[in-house]
C-alpha cells in the first residue's frame, strides 16, 4: 500500500526572526559548533547532502542562488506528480524543505547552517498541496543510491524530516523502505530521520516511521536549554539535537513576498533537529577523513556521536537520553599536539646532523609548532615542509632573519654555527599533516692534516673558527688538547658526516676532548 506522509511538524512554531535569532546562536553554543568552527574550521566542503522533502528554493542567496553545476544545490528531481528535473520548493504548502536545507548548510553569516560549504541535492516528494507518498520517497531513495557518486562531491548523507502516525521501537508491518535504507547504509551513507512530534499522543518512548527503521539514525528535538522538547517522540536509540525555534532559509512566498528569495523564518519540530544531525555527520566525516579514517560508515559516525554525546534526564519518561555534542565529537578525533606551541615549550630535537626528518600535525587553526635544536654542522640549514590539504608553511625563528616559501617546497633557509642552539617555529593557515625534512650544507673549509698518529702545533694565533680534518692511523682513543693564553678556546670533534660527537672539557691551562 502507498501511505500518505506528513512533511510538516505538528504544531510548527513560526515566530518573528528578531525574537529567535539569539536562540539559534545558543543552539550552536549548546552543540559546541562555534568552538569547532573557531578551532578547526571544518565547514563540510567536499561532500553532498540529499534533502528528501518538499523541494528546495535553490535561488535563495544563502543556498547558492541557483541550481546545477557551479551552484550549491548541484542537482535533484521532483518525484511528485510533476515528475521533472525541477525540484523547486513551490507553495502554497511548501517551505519545509528549504528550511531543512538551510539548517544543514546555509551560508549566512548571522544564521549559518551546520555545514555551510556542503553541496545539496533537492529531491521533492511532496506536491504543492503538501501531499506526499511512500512510493515517491522510495523512488527518491533509489535515486540517491544510483547517483551517490554522480556529482563532483559524493552524497554522504540524507535528511528525511518526514513522519507518520507511529510510535514504536520497531517498524510497522506496512513499512516499505527497508531495502532502500539498508542498501544506502551499506554504501556508507548517513541517514538522519526526524523522530516524530506526537509524544503527547502516546506519552511513552517510541519513534515515528521511518525513524523506527534499524537502518537510519533517529533524531529527537531538544530546546535551547538542552532538555527534551515536549512534543518530541523519543527513544534511547535516538540522539537529541536543537529543534525548537530554529531560524533558517525559506522561499519568498513564506517570507516577505517582495520578489527576492532572501528570507529567513523560525520553525520548531524534530524536522529541524534531523538536519542539524545530518550536517553534523558531514563535519564528523570530514574530521575522520582528515585524521586518516577509511571506510567510514553510518555506524562509524553514529557510534562516535553517541560515545561523545551528553547524557540528559527526561522527567516525562524517567529515562536518560543522549544529546549531540559536536564539540566533543570533533575534539575526540583530533590528536593532541605533539610539539610545543611556544618558544618556551619548544620541542627539543637535540643535535642535528646534515640530514634529519620528523612528522607532525597542525591540529587547530591557531596551532604553531616550535623546535629547539643544536646545529651539528656549520653551514646553511634548510627546512622543507611538505603539508597536506594544500596548506603553505609560515616561519618564525629566534635570532634569525629572512624566510622564503613556495608551492611544494615551502623552505626556510638560514646559516648556523656548529654547536649553537636555535629555535624555529612553523605554522599554517589551516589544519594539515606535515613532514619536515632538514638538510645542512656545510660551509666549513678544512685544513687537511691527513693520516696521523701524533701532531703538535705550537705558538698558533687565531680568532674565530679553524677546522682540521684528520684520518686516524689505528683504532683506539683520539685526543685533542688546546693550551692557550688570553681568551678562552673551545674544542670539539665532529664525524665525517659533520655530526658533533664530543665537546671539550676544561683541564689545567686549556681544553681536552
Amino acid at each position: 500500500p502507498d501511505f500518505w506522509l506528513d512533511p510538516r511538524d505538528l504544531g510548527d512554531i513560526e515566530q518573528n526572526l528578531d525574537s529567535i535569532e539569539q536562540l539559534l546562536s545558543s543552539a550552536h553554543n549548546l552543540m559546541g559548533w562555534n568552538q569547532v568552527r573557531t578551532d578547526f574550521g571544518f565547514r563540510g566542503g567536499g561532500q553532498t547532502v540529499a534533502v528528501i522533502d518538499s523541494g528546495v528554493a535553490y535561488d535563495h542567496w544563502a543556498l547558492g542562488g541557483g541550481f546545477g553545476t557551479g551552484y550549491r544545490v548541484v542537482g535533484g528531481w521532483d518525484f511528485s506528480e510533476e515528475n521533472d528535473a525541477n525540484p523547486y520548493d513551490d507553495g502554497p504548502e511548501g517551505s519545509h524543505g528549504t528550511h531543512v536545507a538551510g539548517i544543514i548548510g546555509n551560508s549566512s553569516s548571522t544564521n549559518p547552517g551546520v555545514a555551510p560549504d556542503v553541496d545539496l541535492v533537492a529531491l521533492r516528494v511532496f506536491n504543492d498541496a503538501g501531499e506526499g507518498y511512500f512510493s515517491w520517497m522510495e523512488r527518491a531513495l533509489q535515486w540517491v543510491y544510483t547517483n551517490r557518486n554522480a556529482f563532483a562531491n559524493p552524497i554522504t548523507a540524507i535528511n528525511l524530516s518526514i513522519g507518520t502516525s507511529w510510535n514504536s521501537a520497531s517498524i510497522p508491518s506496512w513499512a516499505m523502505l527497508e531495502d532502500e535504507f539498508l542498501a544506502l547504509k551499506n554504501a556508507g551513507v548517513f541517514i538522519a530521520v526526524s523522530a516524530g512530534n506526537s509524544f503527547s499522543s502516546y506519552n511513552e518512548p517510541g519513534l515515528s516511521y521511518p525513524a523506527a527503521s534499524p537502518h537510519v539514525v533517529p533524531v529527537m528535538s531538544v530546546d535551547d536549554s538542552g532538555s527534551m522538547s515536549t512534543y518530541s517522540q523519543r527513544h534511547t536509540r535516538a540522539i537529541g539535537a536543537p529543534g525548537r525555534f530554529i531560524t533558517s532559509t525559506v522561499p519568498d512566498y513564506a517570507g516577505n513576498h517582495n520578489g527576492v528569495t532572501d528570507d529567513f523564518a523560525g520553525k520548531s519540530g524534530t524536522s529541524m533537529a534531523a538536519p542539524y544531525v545530518a550536517g553534523a555527520s558531514v563535519l564528523i566525516r570530514q574530521a575522520m577523513q582528515f585524521v586518516g579514517y577509511t571506510n567510514i560508515t553510518q555506524d562509524t559516525i553514529y557510534n562516535h556521536m553517541m560515545a561523545t554525546a551528553n547524557t540528559f534526564w527526561d522527567a516525562a519518561t524517567q529515562t536518560n537520553y543522549k544529546r549531540l555534542n559536536l564539540g566533543n565529537a570533533i575534539d575526540a578525533l583530533i590528536p593532541n599536539d605533539e610539539f610545543g606551541s611556544t618558544v618556551a615549550t619548544a620541542y627539543n630535537m637535540g643535535a642535528i646532523g646534515p640530514n634529519a626528518q620528523l612528522s607532525g600535525m597542525f591540529n587547530t587553526l591557531s596551532d604553531a609548532d616550535y623546535f629547539r635544536f643544536t646545529a651539528g654542522t656549520t653551514g646553511t640549514m634548510s627546512f622543507a615542509a611538505h603539508l597536506s590539504h594544500g596548506q603553505t608553511a609560515s616561519w618564525l625563528a629566534t635570532g634569525l632573519n629572512g624566510w622564503t616559501s613556495g608551492p611544494g617546497g615551502q623552505t626556510y633557509n638560514f646559516d648556523v654555527v656548529a654547536g649553537q642552539t636555535y629555535t624555529l617555529g612553523m605554522s599554517a593557515t589551516g589544519l594539515a599533516n606535515y613532514t619536515l625534512q632538514i638538510t645542512t650544507e656545510s660551509s666549513v673549509g678544512f685544513v687537511d692534516w691527513g693520516t696521523i698518529t701524533h701532531k703538535q702545533i705550537n705558538n698558533n694565533s687565531q680568532s674565530g673558527e679553524n677546522w682540521y680534518r684528520v684520518q686516524t692511523s689505528q683504532a683506539g682513543y683520539l685526543t685533542a688538547e688546546a693550551f692557550y693564553s688570553g681568551s678562552s678556546v673551545s674544542i670539539d670533534w665532529f664525524s665525517t658526516a659533520m655530526q658533533q660527537v664530543a665537546t671539550g672539557a676544561s683541564v689545567a691551562g686549556g681544553k681536552r676532548v
